[in-house]
């Protein structure tokens, strides 16, 4: 009898030693929170059909991290490129599947924070078209192919020009009007693109960019979309060639793209950033021809 109480016994203190052990490995450490995370994955495709590739993405913790975290996308490590007692920095260009599922996983010591977002599939502009000249007040209507995967959009047109005025004198304008959109199309009125004392544009441009991407939007009320053992904001962004077309002036007249094309995306990089917490400094971005 004592002999069938003691193996008793045994059995039932293995079993709470058992609960104990499952009991302390899924309990939260002491004073366990959550994790600020902030970022975004970026990909794009140039005119000449070469492709940049770019992620980043910022673990912040106001009190300090106790660990370095570790930060994974699609199961792949990203390489940290910067560290604070507060925040780790992580940043990577290679490359990437389009039109797919993005798993973005930072283990830290309180726990898992996680992120699943959408990488846009490639789409185009499709007007202005080829042969498009806008002239004097017309309005200029943009629209594009829907990106598989893209939950909203961010048309930004930039627009400059040299003109006369109505006292005959030289002048130069230049507006950029940037908008988040659902739909495929906008319209902008030419009202906004050509003041009242324009009497003639002598020269300008329009350069069109567009953003499909998912995740929050960044705008009031927005949730954040990073879940576990954190929280913040993660975005993909897939962006197309941009588009052009010339004001009044035939093309022969245009100002340097380039110049035009980096002026644009460093605003685009540079909200980005500022969303993220992260500081303005803009990478390099390898360009990869595509095949």
């Amino acid at each position: 009898m004592s002999g069938r109480q003691s193996s008793g016994r045994r059995s039932a203190i293995c079993y709470l030693l058992s609960a104990i052990s499952i009991l302390l490995l899924t309990c939260e450490r002491p004073g366990s929170r959550d994790l600020l995370v902030q970022g975004f994955i970026y990909h794009i495709v140039n005119s000449d059909n070469s492709e940049g590739f770019y992620q980043i993405y910022l673990a912040y913790d106001v009190n300090g991290l106790p660990q370095v975290p570790a930060v994974k996308f699609n199961g792949r490590s990203i390489e940290m490129t910067d560290f604070t007692p507060q925040q780790g920095q992580y940043e990577s260009w290679d490359q990437f599947k389009t039109d797919t599922t993005c798993d973005i996983k930072i283990q830290h010591y309180w726990g898992e924070a996680h992120s699943r977002v959408n990488m846009p599939g490639n789409t185009r502009l499709t007007q202005p078209g080829p042969g498009f000249v806008q002239g004097m007040n017309d309005p200029v209507t943009i629209s594009w192919f829907k990106a598989p995967g893209a939950s909203s959009y961010w048309a930004d047109l930039y627009v400059s020009y040299e003109y006369n005025d109505t006292l005959g004198e030289w002048d130069y304008f230049e507006l950029e009007l940037d908008t988040i959109f659902s739909d495929t199309t906008v319209s902008y009125p030419g009202s906004s693109m050509f003041p009242p004392n324009v009497r003639e544009v002598l020269s300008g441009e329009g350069e069109i960019i567009l953003w499909p991407t998912d995740g929050p939007q960044l705008v009031p009320g927005d949730m954040g979309n990073v879940h576990g053992r954190g929280f913040g904001y993660l975005a993909a962004v897939n962006e197309p060639p941009e588009g052009w077309f010339p004001i009044v002036s035939p093309p022969g007249q245009r100002r340097d793209r380039n110049e035009l094309i980096q002026h644009s995306r460093e605003k685009f990089l540079r909200r980005m950033r500022r969303a993220a917490g992260i500081p303005d400094s803009l990478p390099p971005l390898p360009l990869i021809p595509r095949p």
